[in-house]
């Protein structure tokens, strides 16, 4: 592949791993504002009792969605530097990093969805 579009593909991707990370970042939140708000837990009462396993789930799998994320960002960042200054760095597997990120992501959301539907 020519080196200018492998890092414009690179570029890409990178971009779309920085959307899913921060909109994991932003989903954190999700299960204390649903419990607050959609189920009324005032807001002196802790949120721990009304906690279902999805609930827990879901931030794990979130949790994880951020650090692959910023693992794929930095080694889109190397696979680009190899592309222009010609480097070897050992195998880093962008591609498997990326999609753990997406399926940790996707799981992180369907768990919130089992946690709304249960509670």
């Amino acid at each position: 592949m020519d080196p200018q579009n492998y890092i414009r593909m690179m570029e890409r991707w990178s971009q779309t791993a920085k959307e899913i990370t921060q909109m994991a970042t932003a989903a954190l939140l999700l299960p204390t504002f649903f419990l607050r708000t959609v189920l009324g837990v005032p807001d002196a009462s802790p949120i721990l009792p009304h906690l279902r396993w999805p609930y827990f789930l879901s931030w794990a799998a979130l949790g994880c969605t951020i650090l692959l994320g910023i693992s794929y960002q930095i080694t889109a960042s190397r696979k680009i530097e190899e592309a222009l200054v010609g480097t070897q760095n050992p195998n880093l597997f962008p591609h498997i990093q990326f999609r753990a990120a997406v399926a940790a992501f996707l799981i992180g959301i369907f768990s919130f969805i089992l946690g709304v539907i249960l509670s």
